[in-house]
């Protein structure tokens, strides 16, 4: 099993938020088995997002992924995304 983490700073969440929703089953087709949100307690636009694979290639892959690379931009994202992969 496989956890990619992902964290940053959003402009503005209920706009991230419905891009993230509207990308659910590109994240089912690349092999999300899992997946949460969740918003940091004192500064609810920094968002750290996890997703269950079955294999680290899989997580990998998704990266790779151009749908979700423009769908990032477009969200309206404030930092550098910290991305990491954890086996």
């Amino acid at each position: 099993m496989a956890l990619l983490a992902i964290q940053h700073t959003v402009c503005d969440y209920p706009a991230w938020r419905a891009i993230y929703d509207s990308l659910d089953e590109v994240r089912r087709d690349w092999g999300v088995t899992a997946a949460s949100v969740h918003q940091l307690a004192d500064a609810p636009n920094t968002v750290l997002v996890l997703l269950h694979f079955a294999t680290v290639a899989q997580a990998q892959g998704f990266l790779t992924n151009r749908q979700i690379r423009v769908a990032m931009e477009r969200a309206g994202l404030e930092s550098t995304p910290r991305i990491e992969i954890y086996a």
